[in-house]
């Protein structure tokens, strides 16, 4: 049974499915949202007709989420509905998750202000053009307004051309000069690390990613130079800051500039005639428009005049870059959307190509002025000597004096305007200049005291141009430097780490102290070196006591109802444990089992000896050869061993069936055995004794009866007895040998 709350749930699912089916209903999404939430709303008890202002008129949609502008939704009442009132919201558009977007962040990246409302995570697929654009949503953005010049750069014919997009994002136009201009190569630079690691994952997914190589980082630090036939810097409100790196990227023979920025928009119109003429383009002939944008004239004039002071700057920066003169035309003028009434996100798109321009200027010159110039004539003489001419032309004319003086004057001031406006721009690229410089000195002097390194001797520059270039260079190197020793400290750190939690001790005092100085590096080498041996002398240690222990245990059964105990006898390996305190514990078990086996050892060789003498008797009782039975004990190696013991009982146990199978005519031979001892031990214990006392009678008589013989039968009486017993035993062995002469018969 559904509760009453599911029950209205899935009432209004059923309606808004039932608003989007029925063609003849033609409810706008607008309509269809605020009925649901009104609907919604009234069933909760919380409408109010001030609400409906709450409710966004429009929207994006990304994927499968529909994002909304940050003032919708805003009131109190909808923070306290729960999820269900957002998957109502989202089944409007028929999409499973909801945001809510703020301004965007004013930090380096532009970062987007998302919050997520209805979803497990953020990440979008963003399909345009038949391209496919991967991003979080909350990370990184994509601007739809855009369209047109992602659109425009896919229009392009780049095939067999090398391209620079400095300001790469997460693909927004290297994706379509890639998949659709058929660019040969393209070189992708971003600052953003979120933004780059989409950008090569958006490579892999549109399979381009073998055309183009990224770098993570600023452009203006590590983009190559030269090699570029076409440059993208697609960065707002300004790239001006980045037109030296887009110039010195350029291959020497020229190419093809992409300058995006923020105009402001004025009231005047360039109206059939030549924009660049109407910017006094007559005083500069390096910097020309294209046929088609002279004759245009819908071009706002704030648009013609931001064309060409670009170009103008562009022009400059060229030849400081390549120590040559270019032409800039300005071949497009591409206006992407507006920001307000006022503000305009504009594209000039610019062609670079080098000139002879001794040859171009004598070509401007006329001949008397350049017989004049190659006379030595200075500049001066020779303005002079014009402002003469001119004065000639007017007295001729029969101007007044005053028309005279004012036409001077003009002139004068012209020359003047032309000049201040020459200078006002010198300054300018001058004034950028050292600010760069000193931009790139701050950051040295930086780096140099972080790394303590000592000031290079610089020695004279021969202009800012050059002093530019080193401090560039040196920046570059310095950014390197610390880049690997970044890199040598993360790793030495990282396994200094591991080794101080291997011997337990603390690693705080190192972790807190970041010093990038070689100094402080070679002590956390020779540390990690000291940590190293001491862990190898440790790691050594603990695996002989573990071999020792693990043997005993075995050897003894032992068993235990230590946890800390049975802990180490289970453990494959504990030499990653290497702390001091764990050593002695382990040492200290070590210890106590090397007396408990001291013990077992010698209760085991009290039994091996029990066995042992078990064991002859009954190779006793079986009659077991003693050449058989030395060959048996030659087999144990250690015969108070573990494995000695089971030998043991083996041997006994077959010696015992060995015996029960022949028991009868053993124990028969036993009986005889026994009696034929005792008859022998009968017989010899009687004899002996007899004969041990007639010895010792013989020899009292011969004492006391000096030089009286006491014979029998005419011999000595102990003679006589040795007599007796070798006959008897001469007709015992003659008796043996005719019984056996009596058997082989």
């Amino acid at each position: 049974m559904l509760s009453s709350k599911d029950h209205d749930l899935s009432i209004l699912f059923m309606k808004i499915q039932c608003f989007t089916q029925i063609p003849t209903m033609k409810l706008t999404s607008y309509e269809l949202l605020k009925e649901a939430v009104i609907e919604f709303c009234n069933e909760k008890g919380i409408w109010h007709p001030d609400l409906l202002k709450e409710i966004p008129e429009h929207w994006e949609m990304r994927d499968d989420m529909v994002l909304f502008p940050a003032n919708a939704f805003k009131a109190e009442v909808f923070d306290s509905l729960d999820k269900e009132f957002w998957i109502i919201v989202a089944k409007c558009f028929n999409a499973k998750r909801v945001a809510r977007v703020g301004r965007i962040h004013s930090d380096d990246f532009r970062s987007p202000r998302v919050t997520l409302i209805l979803g497990e995570h953020s990440r979008v697929l963003q399909i345009e053009n038949h391209i496919k654009y991967g991003y979080d949503v909350r990370k990184c953005m994509f601007s739809k307004g855009n369209v047109s010049e992602r659109m425009r750069m896919a229009s392009l014919n780049c095939a067999g051309e090398i391209v620079a997009d400095l300001f790469a994002g997460i693909g927004y136009f290297t994706l379509p000069l890639l998949v659709h201009a058929k660019a040969s190569f393209v070189l992708a630079v971003e600052l953003n690390p979120d933004a780059f690691y989409d950008l090569n994952e958006n490579l892999k997914i549109n399979s381009v990613s073998d055309r183009c190589k990224t770098l993570l980082g600023d452009c203006r630090l590590i983009c190559p130079s030269f090699f570029a036939n076409r440059v993208i810097l697609g960065i707002l409100p300004s790239s001006m800051n980045y037109w030296y790196t887009a110039c010195q990227a350029l291959q020497p023979s020229g190419g093809i500039l992409h300058v995006h920025g923020n105009v402001t928009k004025c009231a005047n119109y360039v109206e059939g005639k030549c924009p660049c003429l109407s910017m006094g383009r007559e005083f500069n002939e390096s910097v020309t428009f294209h046929r088609c944008l002279q004759e245009s004239s819908i071009l706002p004039d704030c648009f013609t005049k931001f064309a060409y002071k670009t170009a103008s700057t562009i022009e400059k920066v060229l030849f400081t870059v390549h120590q040559a003169f270019y032409t800039v035309t300005v071949i497009g003028i591409t206006k992407v959307k507006w920001y307000g009434p006022r503000i305009g996100h504009l594209v000039v798109d610019l062609q670079c190509k080098p000139i002879d321009y001794t040859v171009t200027m004598k070509g401007q010159m006329d001949s008397a002025t350049e017989k004049r110039l190659s006379a030595g004539q200075n500049f001066f003489e020779l303005l002079h000597s014009n402002l003469h001419i001119l004065q000639n032309i007017w007295n001729e004319m029969g101007l007044s004096e005053y028309e005279r003086k004012e036409r001077l004057q003009n002139t004068v001031k012209q020359v003047n305007d032309l000049l201040s406006d020459i200078i006002a721009e010198e300054e300018g690229f001058m004034d950028l200049a050292m600010k760069r410089i000193e931009h790139f000195k701050t950051e040295i002097n930086a780096l140099e005291e972080e790394l303590n390194l000592e000031e290079e001797n610089k020695g004279d520059f021969l202009g800012l141009v050059v002093e530019e270039h080193y401090y560039r260079q040196r920046l570059m190197q310095l950014r390197e430097e610390e880049e690997r020793r970044k890199i040598l400290y993360n790793d030495l750190t990282k396994n200094l780490q591991i080794l101080y939690t291997r011997l337990g001790e603390d690693f705080s005092s190192i972790s807190s102290n970041f010093d990038l100085s070689t100094e402080h590096l070679d002590e956390l080498s020779a540390q990690l070196e000291r940590k190293k041996e001491l862990c190898k002398i440790r790691s050594a240690m603990l695996k002989l006591s573990m071999a020792e222990i693990k043997s005993m245990v075995e050897e003894m059964h032992y068993t235990t109802k230590s946890s800390f105990k049975n802990s180490l006898i289970m453990a494959e390996d504990i030499t990653q444990n290497c702390s001091l305190q764990f050593l002695e514990s382990v040492q200290s078990f070590h210890e106590e089992l090397k007396h408990e086996y001291v013990k077992f050892t010698e209760q085991r060789k009290l039994i091996c000896e029990e066995k042992i003498a078990h064991l002859n008797q009954m190779w006793n009782c079986c009659k077991i050869a003693s050449e058989q039975r030395q060959l048996f004990m030659t087999s144990i190696k250690d015969k108070y061993s573990n494995k000695a013991l089971v030998q043991y009982d083996n041997e006994i146990n077959n010696l015992e069936k060995f015996y029960e199978s022949r028991k009868p005519v053993l124990q028969l031979y036993e009986e005889w055995e026994n009696l034929w001892q005792m008859k022998v031990n009968f017989e010899k214990r009687g004899l002996d004794a007899i004969k041990s006392k007639l010895e010792q009678a013989v020899c009292l008589w011969n004492d006391q009866h000096p030089g009286e013989l006491l014979s029998y039968d005419g011999m000595c009486f102990l003679r006589k007895i040795n007599n007796i017993e070798m006959e008897y035993a001469q007709q015992k062995e003659k008796e043996k040998v005719e019984k056996k002469k009596a058997r082989n018969r």
